[in-house]
Formats: C-alpha cells, structure tokens, sequence
C-alpha cells in the first residue's frame, strides 16, 4: 500500500512545529527567504536540506555566515525525496543539495543534475530498530517482525528513500522480506513511517539514530517511540549522508565554501554536536589502471572503518602528479605506477622524503602486436630493422618508460633502438596503439593493462614478448604517499598501512601489483 502525502509548503517558522503534528511532509524556508531579491544586494547561496537534518545545517548556517558577512545562506528544509522532485522535475535551481544516504543523490547524478566530482559524504548513518512507547506487538529483535503477532509495520518506500532502501536490505539479507512486506505500509516520506509507529499504527520499523530523532527533535515525538538495538552494518550499505554542488550551480564559488565548511574540523564538530555520526572523507588519487582494485579495496575499508569514507579519484599517472604540482590538488593520498611520480612530489614539496611507502611492485614486459610475434621474440629483437615502431611513455614523466630506458641502457640497446620510439602521454596510448596494430612494440605492466587474468589474456590482441628482469631496472616499484597538506593526515596513513593487509593484497594482485 503506498499513501501519498501532501506536501506543507510556504510554512512560516513560527508554526513550523504545529503544523507539522497534522501534516507529513516537511518543507521550511528562512523567514528571510520571503524577501524579494530586490531590496537586498546580499550575496545568496542556497541549500537544500533533508528536513530531518534541521538543527545542524542551522548550526552550519550560523558558522557560514559568521565567516563570510556578505553571504546569506538559505536553508530550505524539505523531505529528501521531495528535494529530488524538485530539483529533476520542477527544474528548481539550488546551489547545494543534501541527501539522508546514497538514493537521493544517485538519482541527482543520475539526472545529470549534479556531476560524481561533486559529492561529498559527510555522515554515515546508523540503523536502529524502534517499536513504541509500550511495545504491543512485544517485539525484542528484528527477527521477530516476521511473527503473526505483529500485525502491521511500516517502512519508507525503498524506491524513493533511502532508509526504505536500507531496510529492504537488512530484512532481505535475513530472509524476512518476503513475509514483512505482505503487512507493511510503505510511506513516501520517512516521517509518516515514524509517526506509524509512534501512534502504534504500526508495531515497528527503522530509522536512523541521530536523523531525525536528534537532528530534528520538534518535529517528532520521540517519547512515544523506543529504541530496542542497532542494526548490524553488514546486513546494509553503508548509509552515507552526502552534499552534492549543483550542476549550473548560481554561485558555485560560495557552493564550493559551503561545501568546504561543512567536511572541516568546525563543521563536523558541528555536525557531531547534534549526534550526527561525522564520517572522515579522505580524497585518494588512483592510477587508472588500478581502478578495479581500489572499487573492491574501497568497499573492503569502509566496512571496517565506520567513521571513514574513501574518495577516489582516478586519473593518468602523470595527470595526477600534474594535477596537484602544476593545478594546486590537495588529497590525501597519492599512489604512483613507479618511483618518478613519486619523486617529482617530494622534488616540488608536496610530499616529505620520508613519506612514501612501498605498497607492491609491478614487473615490467616487452609487447607487441600479436601478428609480431614471429619477428619480435626477445628484447634483443627490437634493433631488428623489421622492428620500425616501438610506443613508450617519455622516460622523464612516467615510470614505465624510466624503467624501460635503464633496462636498454643496462642491455646496450637504448642508442640502437631509440630512434625507433614513439612516445605516447600514457601507457594506455601505447596499449591501444599496439592493439590496433600500428606499432611493432612497446612496454607495459603484467596486470595493468596488459590482462592479468589468463583468459582475458586470450582474447587480447596484445601479447607479452617477454618478461623483463627486474635486476636490469630496479623493480617498478609502487609508492602510496601522504601529502604534506592533508587535512586527515592520521587517516591517511593508517590507510596507507591497510595497503600491506592480505585482503588488500589480494585486490591488487588482480591489477598485476605483487607484494614487494
């Protein structure tokens, strides 16, 4: 059964509360918001914010304008999956917008309305199982919400909320979903599925610990409700609050501060002053050719580390060195393909000398072009005239072709085959060219991108020539390094150190990285 719910729009601050006891949705401006933009020349940046995140994003509010005089920050509170509405359907227009967990913000991104570089997790909620006040239905654990004494239940709608969502999969993933759903009311707002419960309409349900039962206290009667255990983090994907810049953005500029504010030291203290569960957002820069790994190692690290979510950016390795020497990038970790990146870093003082650690090796391969093979069988082979074409990365920029021209020079190759190189920005360039079959050789990592996995190996068109030995270069080896500017620094290090586990270990074997 899905109830729709009018929505309370234009509500004055005064009867926010009242008006709320007789209503389900949620949706407030500041008193000021009123005001025609004409008689005020102040600068506005506009956020829209989950109902039940009241009291906080106030606070933020507060700390935002204190720092910055000239702006007045409008917080416009209304139910999460409203805000999507209005923002996709009715095209409405503000500069940041909120979401209480991924769904809301999936959908955004998902619409084009807000790009994946611009999310940002600031909170990773918890699930808790409550019941009312005097408990009729006599429930003790989740378990017991399949039992034919519990008559009726009540959940937000999984497809429109995302504590719906986490639901669904808590109750899925313990086999209950099935006989749940049969006596269950699916709200389209989360607060109606509160208000179930605390009228004992139905006899149980989840809802987030501290959203809204702490961040929104005046709008729920929380004595009527008890909170019987939490919700085990495995049985749920992690429950992220996120702030998202908007596509198109009117003041991206003061977007940008809002945003900033808000994963700082202060605005986390605000943030956790009101029992939001803050989650530390550490900024890692990946290798493209490490992607698959780090999705894997990502999912693995934040299921143990409840308070830290990891933001991954990938990108060319000599992009992401240029990024942060030459465009000001500030993460918090870098990781190389080999020493060079590494080393222009601590060269430029983005990274102190003692801050890089080893976290594999790759082991470096002579490629070519699967109709090549006849000819080309040894390195010896590349001063053969019928090798015309060899691809490499330049020496002075990328790893793999340092290593590649101390190899040569050790095998007194480099002068004879050196004109013959074409240089190419990125391995991936060079993979592609050989593939085509419009050169004769190159150099790559076994894993990253030549295939790591023997039957992907099959199917590529190229071919490993040879393995090189790594006494001829020195190992290529991988480095993860803290930077000198990390506003996590601590975190960051100790997700440096997660690296070198077993589990990590593994992923990074599927990308052709070993153990050192």
């Amino acid at each position: 059964m899905q109830l729709q719910v009018p929505v309370i729009r234009n509500v004055l601050r005064a009867s926010v509360v009242t008006a709320l006891l007789g209503a389900s949705g949620c949706r407030k401006a500041e008193e000021s918001a009123a005001v025609p933009e004409a008689m005020t020349t102040t600068a506005k940046v506009t956020v829209y914010v989950p109902c039940g995140m009241d009291l906080p994003f106030m606070g933020l509010k507060k700390a935002f304008e204190a720092a910055h005089p000239e702006v007045k920050a409008d917080i416009v509170l209304d139910n999460g999956g409203i805000i999507v509405k209005r923002i996709i359907e009715k095209g409405e227009q503000p500069d940041v917008a909120v979401s209480p967990g991924t769904l809301e913000m999936r959908q955004l991104v998902a619409a084009d309305k807000v790009a994946p570089a611009d999310v940002h997790r600031f909170s990773r909620y918890e699930l808790m199982l409550f019941v009312p006040r005097d408990n009729p239905g006599q429930v003790e654990k989740i378990a017991d919400m399949a039992d034919p004494r519990v008559k009726a239940l009540a959940f937000p709608d999984p497809k429109v909320s995302s504590l719906g969502l986490y639901s669904r999969q808590v109750l899925t993933k313990l086999g209950l979903w099935k006989t749940v759903k049969a006596k269950s009311v699916f709200t389209e707002h989360p607060i109606v599925a509160y208000k179930y419960v605390a009228r004992g309409k139905a006899l149980a349900s989840f809802a987030y610990r501290s959203c809204p039962l702490n961040t929104a206290p005046d709008k729920l009667a929380y004595s009527k409700v008890r909170i019987l255990e939490k919700v085990p983090i495995n049985l749920y994907d992690p429950a992220y609050g996120s702030i998202g810049i908007l596509a198109g953005a009117p003041r991206r500029d003061l977007a940008e501060e809002f945003v900033a504010l808000v994963l700082s030291p202060e605005g986390q203290a605000i943030l956790a002053k009101y029992d939001v569960p803050v989650v530390t957002e550490l900024n890692i820069f990946v290798p493209c050719g490490m992607t698959s790994a780090f999705f894997k190692i990502r999912k693995l690290y934040e299921a143990t580390h409840e308070r830290v979510s990891l933001r991954l950016e990938f990108d060319r390795a000599d992009a992401l060195t240029k990024r942060i020497v030459e465009g000001g990038a500030a993460p918090d970790v870098h990781l190389s393909i080999g020493n060079v990146e590494t080393d222009i870093l601590v060269r430029k003082g983005a990274v102190a000398k003692s801050a890089p650690v080893p976290f594999g090796r790759f082991r470096l391969a002579l490629c070519a072009h699967l109709s090549r093979l006849k000819t080309l069988r040894t390195l010896a082979d590349l001063a053969k005239p019928e090798i015309k074409t060899i691809v490499l990365t330049r020496p002075e920029e990328s790893s793999v072709g340092a290593y590649t021209k101390t190899a040569l020079r050790k095998l007194g190759l480099w002068e004879k085959v050196s004109p013959k190189i074409v240089y190419k920005p990125t391995i991936k360039d060079c993979y592609k060219e050989l593939s085509a079959g419009k050169a004769d050789a190159g150099f790559a990592y076994l894993g990253c991108p030549l295939p790591a996995d023997p039957k992907k190996a099959d199917f590529s068109k190229v071919k490993v020539v040879e393995v090189v030995d790594e006494k001829l270069y020195g190992g290529a080896i991988a480095f993860a390094s803290v930077l000198k500017n990390s506003t996590h620094a601590a975190a960051a290090r100790e997700f440096v150190t997660f690296l070198k586990t077993p589990e990590a270990r593994k992923e990074l074997e599927t990308v052709g990285l070993l153990a050192n």
